[in-house]
């Protein structure tokens, strides 16, 4: 998929007489164990290796990268598009060479959630829990994070907000080693910390992983909260404990049906009457639109920086781009600017539906729209509405 769209894209922008070449390798590094803290210097290795194979760049898929292995591709001038809700500080740091469309910054989601939290939730009762003594009380919250220090830098923005924004505090503050043969322990302790606290709405700003552990503890603790996360897609909600990830919602959308999606209209130009590799038929999920949204990143700053191609020229051209004519169902809406390293700025909310099926996959499971589906921005975030007004999600 990656190099079908590459041919396509190749053909479309005006690359000053260059063509862009994927060149893929087998690298020696595991990025769950580099999200680990552990055998770095094969991260390190791996990004010497890109850098001496020539690449202006590294397009990794970006559930397959990690924060140890784009920060050495900086280091070693090679400029990376997969980091995933990282802070702005942290594209300062590395500037000029990483990059992302794979969501929202870590510094903007964090004001968007909350945003939420403080007009559509803060001192109302949490309505969406499985406990059905606190749908009638007033929400405490909990907060839970992986301790990573970038990660734990925007968990004490995200409380800041919280206090300056509606003098909302976080009742308990669990950080979770990223150790996964740990998970499950640590989720039980942290379970136990939130229901001695009586929090009623965990705010987790977790992995994707974490809360298969996290869900299976409080079922297993007969605790039963609001769970307001950030949507991984349908086929990661289908890993949790569903009698809790039916009370989950939050950032996200429902997912349109693949055919009608822009990475898909694309990938049809690219190569008529023929299907993406990822999904069809592969048994895994067709996640063919990230390659299809970073390439077009990338490809909309090549033509922009001009014909010399250099990291400061490809920079500048990335800060002057126009923004994107609304915002896509799924790549969102990007608004460039100086020093803007992450241009998504919109957002939906979404409930996980248990029973629904997805149009992602056709599987029993989905997340399903709030509020009617509408589409938020950073810029704007006072049409969220409230405060004190309930959100409209799980049917409620």
């Amino acid at each position: 998929d990656f190099q079908t769209y590459i041919n396509f894209f190749n053909t479309q922008f005006e690359l000053y007489g260059r063509h862009v070449v994927l060149k893929a390798y087998n690298g020696q590094g595991d990025y769950i164990q580099e999200d680990q803290g552990q055998n770095l210097a094969a991260a390190q290795a791996d990004a010497v290796s890109a850098h001496d194979m020539g690449a202006f760049g590294d397009v990794t898929f970006s559930l397959g990268s990690s924060q140890a292995y784009e920060q050495d591709l900086a280091d070693e001038h090679v400029m990376s598009f997969s980091s995933i809700a990282q802070p702005e500080s942290w594209f300062q740091q590395y500037a000029p060479y990483e990059w992302s469309v794979q969501g929202p910054s870590g510094t903007t989601a964090v004001q968007e959630a909350a945003a939420v939290v403080c007009r559509r939730m803060a001192g109302m009762p949490a309505i969406f829990s499985g406990d059905a003594l606190s749908t009638h009380t007033t929400r405490v919250f909990g907060l839970v994070y992986p301790e990573i220090p970038t990660y734990t830098a925007l968990a004490n923005q995200y409380k800041q907000l919280l206090r300056q924004q509606c003098g909302q505090d976080v009742a308990e503050t669990s950080a979770y080693a990223v150790n996964v043969s740990q998970f499950p322990s640590q989720a039980t302790t942290i379970v136990a910390q939130m229901r001695a606290a009586h929090v009623t709405s965990i705010l987790c700003a977790c992995d994707p992983v974490f809360p298969v552990f996290l869900s299976r503890a409080a079922s297993g603790q007969n605790y039963h909260p609001e769970w307001v996360v950030t949507e991984e897609g349908d086929p990661s909600g289908r890993l949790y404990d569903q009698s809790e990830w039916g009370h989950a919602f939050g950032g996200g959308l429902q997912f349109p049906t693949l055919a009608t999606t822009e990475a898909a209209r694309a990938y049809q130009l690219a190569n008529p009457g023929h299907q993406p590799a990822e999904g069809s038929g592969s048994g895994g999920p067709p996640y063919f639109y990230v390659p299809y949204y970073t390439l077009l990143h990338v490809f909309e700053a090549l033509q922009a920086a001009g014909p010399a191609l250099t990291a400061k020229n490809f920079a500048g051209a990335m800060f002057s781009l126009p923004p994107s004519v609304g915002a896509d169902p799924v790549g969102g809406e990007w608004q460039f600017g100086d020093q803007v390293y992450d241009p998504v700025v919109s957002f939906s909310l979404a409930w996980w539906n248990p029973n629904a099926t997805s149009a992602f996959d056709n599987k029993t499971g989905a997340y399903q729209a709030c509020n009617g589906g509408q589409v938020y921005t950073a810029s704007n975030l006072a049409a969220l509405g409230g405060p004190k007004q309930q959100l409209n999600c799980l049917g409620r």
